[in-house]
């Protein structure tokens, strides 16, 4: 009987030695043969490496409702709104509704730094050919100077591409953005709210205005807390959203001054 359980257990570990050497096989093979790659749940083996403090960075990897969400851009007439010639690009790689609804999705998927976008952005393929990449492009990059380096772009390009678009072109996709919905009939309501939020920015930033504030220090002399003035420089965003939708109507930016 012994002889027996002892036989069995050596046959499930046999068996478990070849899943994950067969498993391990199939990953080396994607790794160097395929552009697509394969992930394997490890539940235990993640919950370990938390609470051992393995682990550079935790994301999620669920974006299933994306492909209704652009199903829906799509049919409101928004990615048709996007299909300008921004005057702040002498030639373009990419036309810039690909430029903005790759930044879009940075935000939907909650990628806090640019930093982080070439590894939690870029490495979905799947996401970035629903958006309109081809297969080409997100293996060898939108242009040969970086065919390699930088797939499907730098960065940078990223970055840089709301730093191009005017005032009067934010202005004409959002407002442009908030009619579609009222043609739509998204927007039934009476009451509308006004906010302002402001947009910091650096000293060098193009354009930027610039206001003073008071901020509360903690004095150590005085042992006391204090208010000290403070210059702050950058652009505020207006926007006037129905009340019960929270749906934006209207916007404008302007100096970070301006009320």
């Amino acid at each position: 009987m012994r002889q027996e359980k002892s036989r069995a257990k050596k046959k499930e570990e046999q068996k478990k030695r070849n899943r994950e050497k067969a498993e391990k096989k199939m990953r080396d093979y994607s790794r160097e043969h395929l552009l697509f790659k394969f992930h394997f749940r490890d539940d235990k083996e993640v919950a370990q490496r938390i609470r051992q403090g393995r682990s550079d960075f935790i994301t999620g990897t669920g974006w299933g409702f994306f492909d209704k969400f652009f199903s829906f851009l799509y049919a409101l007439g928004f990615l048709a709104l996007l299909d300008i010639k921004a005057k702040g690009y002498e030639r373009m790689m990419l036309p810039l509704v690909k430029l903005l609804t790759t930044y879009s999705l940075k935000i939907l998927l909650g990628i806090s730094s640019m930093n982080q976008v070439p590894f939690l952005l870029f490495r979905e393929i799947a996401l970035l050919q629903m958006i309109g990449f081809t297969a080409q492009e997100i293996k060898e990059g939108i242009c040969n100077r970086g065919k390699g380096k930088s797939v499907p772009m730098h960065k940078n390009t990223l970055a840089d591409m709301l730093d191009r678009l005017s005032e009067e072109e934010l202005s004409y996709v959002l407002n442009g953005a908030a009619s579609l919905l009222v043609k739509k009939g998204f927007l039934g309501g009476e009451t509308f709210i006004l906010d302002a939020t402001d947009l910091p920015t650096t000293e060098k930033c193009q354009g930027r205005g610039k206001k003073k504030t008071l901020k509360e220090k903690w004095d150590r002399r005085a042992k006391k807390t204090v208010e000290v003035e403070e210059i702050v420089y950058g652009f505020k965003v207006i926007v006037i959203q129905e009340l019960r939708s929270k749906i934006i109507v209207a916007a404008q930016v302007v100096k970070i001054q301006e009320h």
